[in-house]
Protein backbone atom coordinates (compact mmCIF):
# COMPACT_ATOMS: atom_id res chain seq x y z
CA UNK A 1 0.00 0.00 0.00
CA UNK A 2 2.86 2.35 0.90
CA UNK A 3 4.59 1.62 -2.41
CA UNK A 4 1.39 2.33 -4.35
CA UNK A 5 0.90 5.63 -2.54
CA UNK A 6 4.53 6.58 -3.20
CA UNK A 7 4.18 5.85 -6.92
CA UNK A 8 0.88 7.73 -7.02
CA UNK A 9 2.44 10.76 -5.34
CA UNK A 10 5.40 10.75 -7.74
CA UNK A 11 3.00 10.57 -10.68
CA UNK A 12 0.94 13.48 -9.35
CA UNK A 13 4.09 15.55 -8.80
CA UNK A 14 5.12 15.00 -12.42
CA UNK A 15 1.65 16.01 -13.62
CA UNK A 16 1.72 19.20 -11.53
CA UNK A 17 5.19 20.16 -12.73
CA UNK A 18 5.02 23.11 -15.11
CA UNK A 19 6.79 22.46 -18.42
CA UNK A 20 9.96 24.51 -18.81
CA UNK A 21 9.47 27.08 -21.56
CA UNK A 22 12.12 26.67 -24.22
CA UNK A 23 13.37 30.00 -25.49
CA UNK A 24 14.03 30.06 -29.21
CA UNK A 25 15.74 33.33 -30.20
CA UNK A 26 14.66 35.38 -33.18
CA UNK A 27 16.74 35.18 -36.31
CA UNK A 28 18.27 38.41 -37.68
CA UNK A 29 15.47 38.42 -40.24
CA UNK A 30 12.83 38.27 -37.48
CA UNK A 31 14.51 41.10 -35.56
CA UNK A 32 14.48 43.27 -38.69
CA UNK A 33 10.86 42.37 -39.47
CA UNK A 34 9.71 43.12 -35.91
CA UNK A 35 11.50 46.49 -35.83
CA UNK A 36 10.03 47.38 -39.21
CA UNK A 37 6.49 46.79 -37.91
CA UNK A 38 7.24 48.57 -34.61
CA UNK A 39 8.51 51.57 -36.60
CA UNK A 40 5.30 51.71 -38.63
CA UNK A 41 3.28 51.55 -35.40
CA UNK A 42 5.21 54.45 -33.85
CA UNK A 43 7.26 52.56 -31.27
CA UNK A 44 10.33 51.57 -33.26
CA UNK A 45 12.69 53.72 -31.17
CA UNK A 46 11.70 52.03 -27.91
CA UNK A 47 12.22 48.49 -29.19
CA UNK A 48 15.46 49.40 -30.92
CA UNK A 49 16.57 50.86 -27.58
CA UNK A 50 15.75 47.67 -25.63
CA UNK A 51 17.48 45.40 -28.15
CA UNK A 52 20.53 47.70 -28.12
CA UNK A 53 20.83 48.05 -24.32
CA UNK A 54 19.18 45.02 -22.70
CA UNK A 55 17.36 47.11 -20.06
CA UNK A 56 14.52 45.51 -18.11
CA UNK A 57 10.95 46.73 -18.60
CA UNK A 58 10.73 48.58 -15.26
CA UNK A 59 14.08 50.27 -15.92
CA UNK A 60 12.99 51.24 -19.42
CA UNK A 61 9.79 52.93 -18.23
CA UNK A 62 11.65 54.84 -15.48
CA UNK A 63 14.37 56.27 -17.73
CA UNK A 64 14.59 60.06 -17.86
CA UNK A 65 16.44 62.15 -20.41
CA UNK A 66 19.11 63.10 -17.87
CA UNK A 67 20.05 59.38 -17.88
CA UNK A 68 21.20 59.78 -21.48
CA UNK A 69 24.51 61.58 -22.04
CA UNK A 70 24.57 62.48 -25.73
CA UNK A 71 28.12 63.87 -25.60
CA UNK A 72 29.70 60.86 -23.88
CA UNK A 73 27.28 58.44 -25.59
CA UNK A 74 26.42 56.70 -22.32
CA UNK A 75 23.30 55.53 -20.50
CA UNK A 76 22.90 55.58 -16.72
CA UNK A 77 20.33 53.17 -15.28
CA UNK A 78 19.38 54.13 -11.72
CA UNK A 79 15.58 53.92 -11.43
CA UNK A 80 12.80 51.37 -11.69
CA UNK A 81 9.07 51.78 -12.41
CA UNK A 82 6.79 49.63 -10.25
CA UNK A 83 3.03 49.14 -9.99
CA UNK A 84 1.51 50.06 -6.62
CA UNK A 85 -1.43 48.28 -4.97
CA UNK A 86 -3.67 51.11 -6.08
CA UNK A 87 -2.80 50.29 -9.70
CA UNK A 88 -0.71 53.40 -10.26
CA UNK A 89 2.90 53.46 -11.41
CA UNK A 90 5.65 54.99 -9.34
CA UNK A 91 9.39 55.40 -9.84
CA UNK A 92 11.88 54.36 -7.18
CA UNK A 93 15.70 54.18 -7.03
CA UNK A 94 17.23 50.97 -8.36
CA UNK A 95 18.13 48.66 -5.45
CA UNK A 96 21.39 47.63 -7.08
CA UNK A 97 22.49 51.27 -7.37
CA UNK A 98 23.51 53.26 -10.44
CA UNK A 99 25.04 51.68 -13.55
CA UNK A 100 26.52 53.46 -16.56
CA UNK A 101 27.06 51.77 -19.91
CA UNK A 102 28.06 52.81 -23.43
CA UNK A 103 25.46 53.47 -26.12
CA UNK A 104 25.99 52.55 -29.78
CA UNK A 105 26.54 55.68 -31.91
CA UNK A 106 23.65 54.81 -34.24
CA UNK A 107 21.31 54.55 -31.23
CA UNK A 108 22.45 57.99 -29.99
CA UNK A 109 21.50 59.46 -33.39
CA UNK A 110 18.10 57.72 -33.18
CA UNK A 111 17.53 59.05 -29.65
CA UNK A 112 18.34 62.64 -30.65
CA UNK A 113 15.75 62.53 -33.43
CA UNK A 114 13.26 60.76 -31.17
CA UNK A 115 13.64 63.38 -28.41
CA UNK A 116 12.73 66.12 -30.86
CA UNK A 117 9.79 64.09 -32.18
CA UNK A 118 8.61 63.48 -28.61
CA UNK A 119 8.76 67.20 -27.83
CA UNK A 120 6.56 67.95 -30.86
CA UNK A 121 4.06 65.15 -30.26
CA UNK A 122 3.51 65.46 -26.50
CA UNK A 123 4.13 69.20 -26.18
CA UNK A 124 1.26 70.87 -24.34
CA UNK A 125 -0.29 67.50 -23.48
CA UNK A 126 2.58 66.82 -21.07
CA UNK A 127 0.76 66.86 -17.73
CA UNK A 128 3.48 65.29 -15.57
CA UNK A 129 6.82 66.99 -16.39
CA UNK A 130 8.67 63.79 -15.48
CA UNK A 131 11.12 64.11 -18.38
CA UNK A 132 10.65 60.41 -19.22
CA UNK A 133 12.30 58.92 -22.30
CA UNK A 134 9.40 56.57 -23.07
CA UNK A 135 6.27 58.05 -21.42
CA UNK A 136 2.59 57.58 -22.18
CA UNK A 137 0.72 60.11 -24.34
CA UNK A 138 0.42 62.57 -21.45
CA UNK A 139 4.04 62.34 -20.32
CA UNK A 140 3.27 59.94 -17.45
CA UNK A 141 4.69 56.53 -16.56
CA UNK A 142 3.44 53.79 -18.86
CA UNK A 143 1.87 50.66 -17.38
CA UNK A 144 4.03 47.54 -17.92
CA UNK A 145 0.89 45.54 -18.75
CA UNK A 146 0.01 47.99 -21.55
CA UNK A 147 3.52 47.70 -23.00
CA UNK A 148 3.34 43.89 -22.93
CA UNK A 149 -0.03 43.91 -24.70
CA UNK A 150 1.39 46.20 -27.38
CA UNK A 151 4.47 43.98 -27.68
CA UNK A 152 2.43 40.82 -28.33
CA UNK A 153 0.26 42.67 -30.85
CA UNK A 154 3.38 43.74 -32.75
CA UNK A 155 4.71 40.17 -32.67
CA UNK A 156 1.47 38.95 -34.25
CA UNK A 157 1.52 41.67 -36.87
CA UNK A 158 5.19 41.03 -37.72
CA UNK A 159 4.50 37.28 -37.89
CA UNK A 160 7.59 36.38 -35.84
CA UNK A 161 8.00 33.78 -33.11
CA UNK A 162 6.36 34.67 -29.79
CA UNK A 163 8.79 35.60 -27.03
CA UNK A 164 8.27 37.53 -23.78
CA UNK A 165 9.26 41.17 -23.31
CA UNK A 166 12.00 40.06 -20.91
CA UNK A 167 13.35 37.81 -23.67
CA UNK A 168 14.40 41.00 -25.48
CA UNK A 169 17.08 41.29 -22.80
CA UNK A 170 18.30 37.83 -23.73
CA UNK A 171 18.10 38.78 -27.41
CA UNK A 172 20.42 41.71 -26.65
CA UNK A 173 22.95 39.25 -25.22
CA UNK A 174 22.61 36.93 -28.22
CA UNK A 175 23.09 39.81 -30.68
CA UNK A 176 26.29 40.67 -28.80
CA UNK A 177 27.43 37.04 -29.03
CA UNK A 178 26.78 37.04 -32.78
CA UNK A 179 28.79 40.26 -33.07
CA UNK A 180 31.76 38.54 -31.39
CA UNK A 181 31.56 40.33 -28.01
CA UNK A 182 33.40 38.77 -25.07
CA UNK A 183 31.46 37.11 -22.27
CA UNK A 184 32.88 39.64 -19.82
CA UNK A 185 31.59 42.55 -21.93
CA UNK A 186 28.13 40.96 -22.10
CA UNK A 187 28.18 40.46 -18.31
CA UNK A 188 28.91 44.17 -17.83
CA UNK A 189 26.26 45.22 -20.36
CA UNK A 190 23.63 43.18 -18.52
CA UNK A 191 24.92 44.37 -15.14
CA UNK A 192 25.27 40.85 -13.76
CA UNK A 193 27.30 40.42 -10.56
CA UNK A 194 28.36 36.88 -11.51
CA UNK A 195 29.60 35.55 -14.85
CA UNK A 196 27.59 32.33 -14.24
CA UNK A 197 24.36 34.35 -14.45
CA UNK A 198 25.39 35.56 -17.89
CA UNK A 199 26.25 32.04 -19.03
CA UNK A 200 22.87 30.74 -17.83
CA UNK A 201 21.03 33.53 -19.63
CA UNK A 202 22.63 32.82 -22.99
CA UNK A 203 21.12 30.31 -25.32
CA UNK A 204 23.10 27.05 -24.88
CA UNK A 205 23.86 26.35 -28.53
CA UNK A 206 25.30 29.83 -29.04
CA UNK A 207 27.20 30.01 -25.73
CA UNK A 208 29.22 26.89 -26.64
CA UNK A 209 31.82 29.20 -28.20
CA UNK A 210 32.64 30.47 -24.69
CA UNK A 211 32.72 27.10 -22.94
CA UNK A 212 35.03 25.10 -25.21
Amino acid sequence: MGIINEKLMKGMMKMNKKPVRKFVPWSNKEVIEFLKVAELEGSGEMYKFVLSTGVRLGELLALTWDNVDFDKETLTVNKNAISTRSGEEQIEPLRSGSHTTALPSNLVITLKKYKEKQRREIGKRNQHKLNLVFPDKTGGVRKPSTVRIEFYRLIEKANVRKITFHDLRRMHAILLVNAGASLDLIKNRLRHSRIETTKNLLYKQISKRYTK
